[in-house]
């Protein structure tokens, strides 16, 4: 089923129906619809309970509606991500992108970037009932936007989910060739792992990668008389463990049954037991991500080697950009 949530309410709709126009812009400005774009709103309450993807959607699906019948248009870039359910580092955008054939130039348009960068016919769908790119092209167009570390975050959670597999992704880059940033994209795809089990856990990986780091191995198991613990990270000979903890383990329900003090209780007997298998475990937060010199602090201080020359600049920003 299509997810129309928050709906659109059109003026042009509520006209046609006998509605008061005037009426319903009076109640726009006392705060109970929220304007989106000319012509198009939705109720306060519903762009409140929506999360900012959702909000995204609203916003993609509203300049597809005002569209040519005939657009050769495609939600493109983070709007075609946001379709896609693909989780990206950045925050989602207030502008919709919008990928079409190159026509001498072009107009601008509030809350619209249009671009003609890489366009294929080939690479459509419909998600959501909106013209995309398809999933393989809408997640190297992420590569080229974010950069080799929270790309492969990306086309972790993709493969993680099910939603594409490897080979798929490899075989779509092969056919695709594009001029620019080929390269980019398969060193992505080729570090890219469905065993990271969150979106912080992926970048932690590829920012360890970056920075020189040996390879951990990924969902180490270790077994006690209590049962069975798997580790984010693990260098099994060197006797380390790492672990990454996000807020969301004590934080939302599912996790914390309510009780976050219970949530620390059991990580704190769980690194207890880890402690038995390994000399030294290392936790992962996000502000270690945030500045990767603190990752490779806490990595050189664990006794992590390098395998290589670490990067003078971490790869965190684009070198091809979307409108390229």
């Amino acid at each position: 089923m299509v997810d129309l949530s928050p709906a659109l309410i059109y003026i042009d709709e509520l006209v046609a129906a006998g509605e008061d126009a005037r009426a319903f812009r009076r109640a726009a400005r006392a705060g109970h619809f929220i304007r989106i774009r000319r012509g198009v709103y939705v109720a306060r309450a519903e762009w409140d309970a929506a999360s900012e993807r959702e909000r995204h959607i609203a916003r993609t699906r509203a300049v597809f509606s005002q569209l040519r019948t005939g657009s050769p248009a495609l939600a493109a870039g983070y709007s075609a991500a946001a379709l896609h359910g693909v989780p990206v580092r950045r925050r989602w955008p207030e502008h919709v992108t919008l990928l079409m054939p190159y026509r001498g130039g072009g107009t601008a348009e509030p809350g619209v970037v249009r671009t003609s960068a890489r366009w294929d016919e080939r690479h459509s769908a419909l998600v959501r009932g909106v013209p995309s790119t398809c999933l393989e092209r809408t997640l190297f167009d992420v590569v080229l936007l974010d950069g080799f570390a929270n790309g492969v975050a990306t086309l972790d959670a993709a493969l993680r989910s099910g939603a594409t597999a490897k080979d798929a992704l490899r075989d779509f880059l092969e056919e695709w060739s594009p001029a620019s940033g080929a390269a980019r994209c398969a060193a992505a795809l080729g570090f890219a792992d469905a065993a990271s089990e969150s979106f912080g856990e992926s970048l932690a990986r590829a920012i360890m990668h970056a920075l020189g780091f040996v390879a951990p191995v990924l969902q180490h198991e270790f077994r006690d008389g209590d049962g069975s613990m798997l580790v984010d990270f693990c260098w099994p000979q060197l006797g380390i463990a790492a672990e990454f903890d996000g807020k969301m383990k004590y934080t939302r329900d599912e996790f914390s049954r309510g009780d976050p003090a219970e949530v620390v209780w059991r990580e704190k007997r769980r690194e207890d037991r880890l402690r038995r298998h390994v000399r030294t475990v290392v936790r992962i937060v996000w502000d270690d991500l945030l500045d990767p010199r603190r990752l490779a602090r806490l990595l050189e201080e664990a006794g992590v080697p390098r395998s290589r020359q670490r990067y003078v600049h971490l790869d965190t920003a684009s070198r091809v950009s979307f409108g390229a």
